[in-house]
């Protein structure tokens, strides 16, 4: 079996995109435009972007690294024999998939946990490790690449992000060889958990090769408008950001805006209760939608509050004691659950770490 091939990120099971030779991240902070990468971040100042390139999330990645240098997934040598650390945060790129080579590259990444590095790693920089990708079934006595090692275990920084916050940080890192494990067992899972559309940055690259770099970065959005019936086909998960999500940003900008408008007097008057109940049992949010709008009603906030779906929107912590229009949100948020891609993507993933969680939990009772 060849070692040779794609490979995703070992938590959600989709794709890893590849940074472009124009460097789009670099373009995602002003201070960053000029500079020549590798740079480096802190990983606080990433969790607080939102990229304005969809896809350069997905380019960003840590690794679980095995201490032994020899170390590859087999029958005799299954991670929770083994020990690992987690790295920084690294980047995928053209400098990992060199033309006309058919050799495999390791991925680079920085040691400390704390630090993003930006752009292919330039030889001199200190304090970096570099890993093969582990393949998630066992390799086999005859694969012609025994050579290819350490292999380690390739995640989104995204993914890492809200295993921490399901699982917890302290726990995961104490164990990263039981999660390893967890990750192996749970492959057919992962892999079962939605069709992926196609590689969004392949679809950049395609632009850029046909109209060129220049006149592709003038108007990126004229050029991928073509894409769109593709790319926001809800059949597939196209792997937006599930952290920092756009539309969830601008979804509650607009509810705290909405909040200073004067509601309309209510065609149909009804008790408050009665309205409630009424709205209960409506199933379709499109015929929710056109009878508070017909009737002028406002239902109260805490009505809004119950129905909101805070397990999936964690932003609502940084919001829930604001004034806002919370029945414009909470609708917002019902649609934006059927036709985000970011959205889908995230409850997507909490589900399969939701079945993680347990496993791995189980691993370490038993371990005890």
């Amino acid at each position: 079996m060849p070692y040779m091939g794609a490979f995703g990120c070992c938590i959600c099971g989709n794709i890893l995109e590849y940074e472009h030779e124009i460097m789009f991240t670099l373009r995602e902070r002003e201070e960053w435009e000029n500079k020549t990468p590798p740079i480096t971040c802190s990983t606080t100042e990433l969790e607080g972007m939102y990229f304005n390139v969809p896809w350069v999330w997905a380019t960003l990645v840590r690794m679980i690294i095995p201490t032994d240098k020899h170390y590859m997934y087999t029958a005799e040598n299954q991670p929770a024999q083994n020990s690992f650390f987690l790295s920084g945060v690294g980047q995928m790129g053209f400098w990992n998939n060199v033309r006309g080579s058919l050799e495999p590259l390791p991925i680079t990444v920085p040691l400390s946990q704390n630090t993003v590095m930006i752009g292919g790693y330039d030889g001199a920089s200190d304090g970096v490790a570099s890993a093969y990708w582990t393949r998630m079934l066992f390799t086999e006595d005859d694969d012609q690449d025994l050579h290819y090692t350490p292999r380690g275990y390739v995640l989104h920084e995204r993914c890492w992000w809200l295993a921490k916050r399901l699982i917890g940080a302290s726990v995961l890192e104490r164990n990263l060889n039981l999660f390893a494990a967890v990750l192996h067992d749970r492959r057919d899972d992962i892999l079962a958990s939605g069709s992926f559309g196609p590689s969004e940055g392949s679809f950049y690259v395609r632009e850029i090769m046909t109209v060129g770099a220049k006149r592709f970065l003038r108007n990126p959005q004229r050029y991928m408008r073509k894409h769109m019936n593709i790319l926001e086909d809800p059949r597939y998960f196209h792997g937006r950001d599930p952290v920092n999500i756009t539309e969830i940003r601008d979804l509650v900008d607009e509810a705290r805006r909405r909040l200073m408008m004067l509601p309309k007097a209510a065609l149909i008057s009804a008790p408050i209760d009665v309205q409630c109940l009424i709205a209960d049992c409506i199933d379709s949010q499109r015929d929710l939608n056109n009878m508070l709008v017909a009737f002028r009603w406002q239902l109260p906030d805490a009505y809004w509050r119950g129905r909101f779906p805070e397990d999936i929107i964690f932003e609502y912590d940084g919001f829930k004691n604001e004034q806002i229009d919370w029945q414009y949100l909470s609708r917002g948020v019902e649609q934006l659950l059927k036709t985000c891609q970011g959205l889908r993507n995230r409850r997507r993933i909490l589900r399969l770490l939701d079945g993680i969680k347990k496993a791995f939990l189980n691993w370490i009772h038993t371990k005890v």
